[in-house]
């Protein structure tokens, strides 16, 4: 049985079939609370990953550049990260599924979405796209995407 370890360690890598949120706040307290997580332990990067996809836990990674992520299996939709974004000042969603090759990602700044974008390669569907450019998305030429599920025909 996968069971949370405490000793120290790196970051662990993850991304297939999760999605996660970037929540710029004080105290991981703080997002355990407003995101209602209950039955907390806990537990270092590697078990903590580990423990997503063995018992579908949500782990909640120390903070990097003042943000915390909270992870978890996908299971997330438009309306619950955006009524998640309403609890925090500032949130960023990310989710990935390497299967149907589905993408997503959304940042929401004093309760406002300010870009999302979501493609499903299995539907050929661009789900989510609100929003101007970001400056970061402009040099990376990511204004060449589609920007519509018309652009992919």
């Amino acid at each position: 049985m996968t069971e949370p370890i405490l000793e120290p360690d790196y970051p662990s890598p993850f991304g297939y079939k999760t999605a996660w949120y970037a929540i710029k706040c004080d105290t991981p307290d703080i997002v355990i609370e407003k995101l209602g997580l209950r039955l907390i332990s806990k537990a270092n990067w590697e078990s903590g990953i580990r423990c997503i996809y063995a018992r579908g836990d949500i782990f909640v990674s120390p903070f990097i550049n003042g943000y915390l992520l909270s992870i978890g299996l996908i299971d997330v939709t438009q309306e619950n990260v955006i009524e998640h974004s309403l609890l925090f000042d500032e949130l960023q969603y990310f989710a990935t599924h390497r299967v149907v090759e589905f993408h997503a990602w959304a940042k929401f700044a004093d309760h406002n979405l300010i870009r999302a974008y979501s493609y499903c390669g299995d539907q050929g569907e661009i789900s989510w796209n609100f929003g101007a450019l970001t400056e970061i998305e402009k040099n990376l030429e990511l204004d060449k995407l589609p920007k519509s599920s018309d652009d992919l025909v």
